[in-house]
């Protein structure tokens, strides 16, 4: 589907490329199939001085529901952006 939105131009000017940058993220990603209940995502640090981190927590209301978690490297993101804009 095209999102219109008003006053930007449809289509392009110019060749337009794209990449697709997946470093494991959604490919190495964990799940696991749950039924009605609670869900809480925790990020433990190296340091087992600091405290854990909940990065989201939500109530499944679902019979059946997929829980997947992965996480998606940010070390290259802004090098990759230099190369788009």
């Amino acid at each position: 589907d095209t999102i219109h939105i008003p006053g930007i131009k449809l289509g392009f000017d110019q060749p337009v490329f794209f990449e697709r940058h997946a470093v494991g993220g959604e490919y190495g990603a964990g799940w696991k199939s749950v039924g009605k209940g609670r869900v809480l995502s925790t990020f433990f640090p190296d340091d087992i001085k600091e405290p854990p981190i909940i990065i989201d927590g939500r109530q499944v209301e679902d019979n059946e529901s997929a829980v997947v978690v992965y996480d998606n490297p940010l070390d290259n993101v802004e090098d990759l952006a230099h190369i788009f804009f």
